[in-house]
């Protein structure tokens, strides 16, 4: 039997998303923030240089990197990856390459020239390039024919989904011709590249056969696999919409006998089909972007016959559409808020950008779609059944470099928001705010896309203090700077932690810098087996301590006033932790405050706190703390002024509606928090 040509192809899958929850107001320029531009590439530096890695980020050892002209001179380099995975290459001519790579114990998707990835190398200009290769994965199994092997039947693999070299996702492609079956009609593939695959099988005695679906993940091995040529039941159809057109759709069979689940993809054509099935009932769920969930319950199929069902796919009363960039692209994980006369709703968008809400009631109804790295679309007019596109435009960036006190590059830091201002009256929550980790030996990043606004961001080293800049406005579509923000080496704390009970040194216990636990950094110190532990990178100023263990209620420790450099000693005490007790211990007094439009605002307090004790009220408005001005302050800044010792009393002047100026002095207390809340 003649192998049927196989065609590949190979495309990107653009993938976005993340995290947020407190809102900032800023002030003036940075003291001491310098506007430069970010230096041109040393010429000593590589032409082309990366880092090779597995999919969980770690370093591939021993890993081989080629490369190759796109030009008719087939010569291709290779360089071996360090010990931490990078690579370079030198004096290349500007032009177009190929880069692959290789490495024992993993396998890269794709095939030939199709899985490499391209880069342009401009003159004097230095690329860099970041390479994912996966742990391989390995499968094994039988071809039978009933209970007889096949002998000598092709076995090739058909990809569905599988990741390119820098993350992407592929094209469907198929590799064919792998193997043949042996006397026993077994089949073993012991390096292959993990995904969501078929096994396709050729027999010049049986017809062309495809199994199920197979994913799998990298480093698996899977050595069970049968695949029987001679077909039992199954089930066909297609999938329409209701005018009949065909529509993309994911199908899930499930067995009622066994419980066993197949998962489709109709055609182009809006056809499906599932083979091999034993006789029995099944129920065949159907979603497809757009049209309401379509569930089959009870359908029989019957042994050695193909049971057709076609489905009709209902789009009344739903509201639905996809949001999208200018270009096309959709955008996940954002936020469509729906709105009618009556009522609003909010839906996040799916992997595809994809949203919809099903039985909504008749009438007009409005959808604006925002995202943490986008500028919100105008409001625009839905209608049930008809699908909406809304429109994000990209935001803008911030560009930087970040050097140490002798102005020399920091090269591995953490970029975060910490407070935003945004233009239009979206409100995003802090946590869903972009956050990126930089490693870069230049010191230089790029951070966003964010939405319109102004901002405050904070760079977090682990050799260094950290550092939140003052107001910098960003514009959607461009980029602001470039920044030159400095980190200063910081002070260190240093102590011992016990037991309150019996004074015996905690080994193991966390103590890290912030009183949330939610930083967003890593610097943080373990006690050893005296107890002792040794924080450093530590800012100036007044700061909290967190300590932890898992037998131990968490305790904080507030209003450490903390040198510019040099070491502080502070000894921590921490309670044991039993049925019962609190979860989380703080010292202040008891009120939630929040960034507002007035100002820094009492948003809450406990029924039992000093600061209700004290006269202090839902909306008051904080002006000063101990005298000192809190108008250029950031919320975390006021946060930190009003913390402070147990025992230790604080003075607040408060702005109250309709009351004006009041003073209000509270003794600061150790409050808990119990595990129920």
């Amino acid at each position: 039997m003649k192998k049927p040509a196989l065609i590949l192809a190979i495309s990107l899958l653009a993938i976005g998303a993340i995290a947020a929850i407190f809102l900032g107001i800023f002030d003036s320029d940075e003291t001491g923030q310098e506007v430069e531009e970010i230096a041109e590439q040393e010429e000593s530096e590589p032409a082309l240089s990366g880092r090779i890695v597995t999919s969980g980020g770690r370093p591939v050892l021993g890993a081989t990197v080629s490369l190759a002209a796109e030009s008719s001179d087939p010569a291709e380099q290779r360089v071996q990856a360090d010990s931490n995975g990078r690579f370079s290459f030198a004096d290349l001519p500007p032009g177009e390459y190929h880069i692959d790579a290789r490495a024992d114990g993993h396998a890269r998707a794709g095939v030939g020239q199709r899985g490499r990835v391209k880069v342009s190398v401009a003159p004097d200009k230095s690329a860099s390039v970041r390479l994912i290769l996966q742990r391989e994965a390995s499968l094994a199994g039988r071809i039978v024919a009933g209970n007889n092997p096949v002998e000598d039947a092709t076995i090739s693999l058909s990809y569905v989904f599988a990741e390119g070299l820098t993350g992407e996702q592929l094209d469907p492609f198929i590799v064919s011709a792998l193997v043949d079956t042996d006397s026993d009609g077994g089949f073993d593939l012991p390096s292959i590249a993990p995904g969501r695959l078929q096994v396709l099988v050729e027999s010049s005695e049986y017809d062309f056969t495809e199994s199920h679906e197979i994913y799998l993940r990298p480093g698996q091995k899977m050595g069970d696999l049968v695949i029987d040529l001679i077909p039992g039941g199954g089930i066909r159809g297609t999938v329409v919409d209701e005018d009949g057109e065909p529509l993309r759709a994911s199908i899930m069979i499930v067995s009622d006998a066994t419980g066993r689940s197949w998962n489709l993809t109709t055609t182009d054509a809006g056809f499906f089909r599932l083979r091999n099935l034993d006789e029995g009932l099944y129920s065949v769920r159907v979603e497809a972007d757009g049209f309401r969930d379509e569930l089959i319950p009870d359908l029989f199929v019957d042994a050695d016959e193909m049971t057709d069902r076609d489905i009709i796919m209902n789009s009344e009363r739903l509201l639905f559409g996809q949001v999208v960039e200018p270009d096309g692209t959709p955008v996940p994980a954002a936020l469509v808020t729906l709105r009618n006369e009556d009522d609003a709703t909010r839906i996040q968008t799916d992997g595809n950008g994809r949203f919809e809400l099903a039985d909504a009631p008749a009438g007009p109804w409005t959808a604006m779609a925002t995202s943490p790295r986008h500028d919100a679309s105008e409001p625009t007019e839905i209608r049930r059944g008809e699908e909406l596109r809304l429109v994000l435009a990209p935001g803008g960036t911030i560009r930087g470099r970040v050097v140490d006190a002798s102005r020399q590059p920091v090269s591995n830091f953490t970029v975060r928001v910490a407070f935003m201002e945004l233009e239009d009256e979206i409100r995003h929550n802090i946590r869903q705010m972009p956050t990126e980790r930089v490693d870069d030996h230049r010191g230089v990043f790029e951070f966003g896309p964010l939405p319109s606004g102004r901002y405050r961001i904070t760079i977090d080293s682990p050799d260094h203090a950290g550092h939140t800049t003052n107001p910098i406005t960003v514009t959607a579509g461009r980029p602001s700077g470039p920044i030159t923000i400095r980190l200063e080496a910081g002070s260190s704390l240093t102590g011992v932690v016990r037991d309150s009970e019996t004074g015996r040194p905690i080994e193991g216990a966390r103590v890290s810098r912030g009183g949330s636990g939610a930083r967003g950094d890593d610097a943080h110190a373990i006690t050893d087996r005296t107890g002792r532990y040794l924080l450093e990178g530590v800012p100036s100023g007044l700061q909290s301590f967190r300590v932890s263990h898992s037998d131990y209620t968490t305790e904080v420790f507030s209003g450490i006033s903390m040198p510019e450099s040099g070491s502080r000693s502070l000894d921590m005490e921490m309670t044991s932790s039993s049925e019962g007790s609190p979860a989380f211990a703080y010292q202040g007094i008891g009120a939630s405050l929040q960034r507002s439009s007035d100002g820094i605002t009492v948003m809450g307090m406990p029924p039992n706190s000093p600061a209700r004790a004290a006269g202090l009220q839902r909306g008051d408005i904080v002006t000063a703390v101990d005298g000192a001005s809190v108008e250029n302050m950031t919320l975390d800044q006021v946060i930190e002024e009003i913390r402070g010792e147990a025992g230790q009393p604080v003075t607040i002047q408060v702005n109250r509606p309709g009351r004006g100026v009041q003073r209000i002095e509270v003794e600061r207390e150790r409050l808990t928090i119990s595990r129920q809340r």
